[in-house]
């Protein structure tokens, strides 16, 4: 990457963080989410955009052992958020879904926070939304070529 492009990167990173710190206060508030750690959350999301998961994949896309993933699980499981089935094919395989709870909860999180997004993006003048439009899905485009290039099976 050149020096210029560097530098480029490092302030839209520091933009980034100045946006995020402040819409902070704008997020709901009353989100029906359990209080949850950031490992729960990100599975729960997995399973909620993604679907069913195996364990394995779980432990993969979090990056640390299949007993650590199963232990995190295992609260999600207590919370009722998830739930776990034996692959019929295979008995040893462990396939993770959202219970209709967990769909529930995290489908009304995520609609809270398109709500949000939607007041933020309706602030945004008329003349430079598609500027919006064009860089998010320049951002898109390129995620989906770096999934493409870290994920294993477990990634869509």
């Amino acid at each position: 990457m050149s020096n210029t492009k560097d530098k480029k990167v490092e302030a839209i990173l520091d933009l980034s963080d100045k946006i995020a710190i402040e819409l902070l206060p704008t997020a709901p508030l009353a989100l029906p989410l359990p209080d949850l750690t950031m490992k729960q959350f990100r599975i729960a999301m997995f399973l909620f955009t993604g679907g069913p998961m195996r364990m394995s994949c779980i432990a993969q896309m979090l990056g640390v052992s299949l007993a650590t993933a199963t232990g995190i699980v295992d609260r999600l499981v207590e919370q009722d958020i998830v739930q776990r089935q034996h692959d019929l094919e295979d008995r040893r395989v462990v396939i993770c879904h959202l219970s209709p709870h967990g769909r529930e909860i995290l489908g009304q999180t995520w609609q809270a926070f398109r709500n949000n997004t939607k007041r933020i993006l309706m602030t945004v003048p008329e003349d430079r939304i598609n500027l919006v439009s064009e860089t998010l899905i320049l951002l898109l485009e390129t995620s989906k070529i770096l999934k493409k290039d870290i994920s294993g099976e477990c990634i869509k």
